[in-house]
């Protein structure tokens, strides 16, 4: 049991609303920051205020990169929000350029062509998006060698972007590989 159990719900709960609400005060009210925190801001910035502006922008073009996995006539907005130097980690597996970005998205929708990818969470700190999501399909080609199953799935997963210059340079993403694959072998 960790020190924050020993309370009662309520007053966990209040806590954790707390700790987020000091999080976003922090994140949005323009702080002056002491010069020992300041050396990590990025230049030139004075206060949290200079965190928190690009960040937000940075998740609006996080959130295309759903949008196209969503729709998949909106496939062409990876050519928009990919920089051109893009580098891609999924699961270990390197994806390296827009071109090979968009054979991986459309390979995954070939297989799942009713993926639905929910953002549950969203943090963004300076040229970094992190979001929590869950994706729910139906296996209807091959994938990873699977013939298709039929199988709906459920996977969740966690993507860290970083951006520069409002565009996705750098992508990692971890996803519930073994939780997939249990579902569809459970097909079969």
């Amino acid at each position: 049991m960790n020190w924050i159990q020993r309370f009662p719900k309520r007053l966990q709960l209040l806590a954790c609303l707390l700790v987020a609400m000091m999080t976003v005060v922090w994140l949005v009210v323009p702080v002056k920051m002491p010069p020992m925190v300041q050396a990590y801001l990025p230049a030139g910035a004075t206060s949290t205020a200079a965190i928190a502006a690009p960040a937000n922008s940075n998740v609006a073009v996080a959130l295309k990169f759903y949008e196209a996995y969503n729709d998949r006539t909106k496939i062409g907005l990876l050519d928009q929000i990919f920089a051109p130097d893009y580098m891609g980690l999924v699961n270990g597996r390197r994806i390296p350029g827009v071109k090979a970005a968009k054979g991986f998205v459309l390979a995954f929708l070939d297989a799942f062509p009713d993926a639905y990818y929910a953002v549950e969470d969203t943090v963004a700190v300076g040229d970094r998006v992190v979001i929590r999501w869950d994706c729910t399909a139906t296996h209807r080609g091959k994938f990873l060698n699977i013939d298709p199953t039929g199988q709906p799935i459920e996977v969740t997963g966690i993507t860290i972007f970083q951006l520069k210059d409002g565009k996705i340079s750098r992508l990692w993403n971890n996803w519930d590989t073994y939780g997939l694959m249990q579902q569809l072998q459970s097909a079969g």
